[in-house]
């Protein structure tokens, strides 16, 4: 029987007590408790896409000068509001009523 050893790319198990967030190359020892072949599933969560490139550029930084608190953003947009986004952006320049209309434009 071939029992599964899973990496879960979503948020289910990304809080789930037992189950390690893992980046290899940050913390790799945090699923060396895994043994491939065992006859036990697993599962490995990994976090999203920005903490990922984040700590992977914090980590060694982390290392040397010993990193204690992190504040970060991350702004994504889906193709539909990039499309409402460009035409406001486009409005904006062309405009000086909509340069107005608004307290601030988020795309800039």
């Amino acid at each position: 029987m071939v029992v599964p050893q899973v990496v879960d790319n979503s948020s289910a198990f990304r809080m789930t007590e037992g189950v390690p967030l893992v980046i290899p190359e940050v913390n790799p020892k945090a699923m060396s408790h895994i043994k491939l072949g065992s006859g036990k599933g697993a599962i490995i969560a990994n976090p999203n896409c920005s903490t990922i490139i984040a700590l992977m550029a914090v980590t060694p930084l982390d290392r040397v000068a010993n990193v204690k608190r992190m504040v970060v953003s991350t702004y994504q947009v889906g193709i539909c509001q990039w499309d409402s986004q460009t035409r406001i952006s486009q409005q904006y320049f062309v405009n000086e009523e909509e340069r107005t209309r608004f307290h601030c434009i988020i795309s800039f």
